[in-house]
Order: C-alpha cells, then sequence, then structure tokens
C-alpha cells in the first residue's frame, strides 16, 4: 500500500514538474517572452559594455602596475579560500555518509539480534509448551 502510495507521489510531483517546463518553454516561444528576452538581452550586453569601459579607464588610470598584482593576489587568495572551503565540505560529506552507514548497521544489527532473540523465545516457548502437554515432534 505503501508502494502505491509512493509511486503516486512521484508522478504527481513528475506530472507537476513538467507542467511548469512546458508552460515556461511555451512562454519563451511565445510573442512577449521573446520581447523579454531580447529586453534581457539588451539589459545585459549594456552592464557587460560598462563595466567592460569601467576596467579599460582603471587601466588607463593606473599605469598596468600595483591594481594588477592586488587583484591578482586577491584572486589567489580567493582561490586558496575557495580549496579550503571545497576540501571541508568533501569531509564533511564523507563523515556524513560514514556515521549514516554505521548508524544503519548497528540499527540492522540491533534488528536482527531482536528478530533472532523473538525466535529462539518462541522456539523454546513452543518446545516447553510440546513437552508439558507430551506431544513432542520426535
Amino acid at each position: 500500500m505503501i508502494g502505491r502510495v509512493a509511486w503516486f507521489a512521484a508522478g504527481a510531483a513528475a506530472g507537476a514538474y513538467g507542467t511548469v517546463k512546458a508552460r515556461r518553454a511555451a512562454y519563451r516561444l511565445s510573442g512577449p517572452g521573446i520581447i523579454d528576452q531580447a529586453a534581457a538581452l539588451g539589459v545585459g550586453w549594456r552592464a557587460f559594455s560598462a563595466d567592460l569601459r569601467d576596467g579599460m579607464r582603471e587601466r588607463e588610470d593606473d599605469g598596468g602596475g600595483e591594481k594588477q598584482r592586488r587583484r591578482r593576489d586577491e584572486c589567489e587568495a580567493g582561490l586558496a579560500a575557495q580549496a579550503r572551503v571545497h576540501r571541508m565540505q568533501r569531509q564533511m560529506s564523507r563523515s556524513f555518509f560514514v556515521n549514516r552507514a554505521s548508524r544503519s548497521l548497528k540499527i540492522s544489527s540491533v534488528l536482527s539480534g531482536a528478530s533472532n532473540a523473538f525466535w529462539t523465545a518462541s522456539t523454546m516457548s513452543f518446545a516447553a509448551i510440546s513437552a508439558h502437554t507430551g506431544e513432542g515432534s520426535g
């Protein structure tokens, strides 16, 4: 029963996702959607051009010396910080999966131990009942 509910929920989610994607694609291909995309492209181009002009002006004012070295140093420091963050995230994800795997092993061993204990107790009680009534298996 739970499997059916899960498949129903998965199907409903996939249908909703597909509907949203189709609606967005239809809008992008419609007249107003194309106009919006062209306007966004124009805004992006103007921003890029302004950044390019500002960079050229800064380079002309600077003479190409100290600012470039400072930018390069800032870039290298940023890359080093990103590498540290990436290493920390990798270590955290490894420890998460190791902890999760060991936790699931502990749970399964506890469950199998409880199952074995129940099976042993029920077998012993069945043997005790049959010995008491005189109905043995042998």
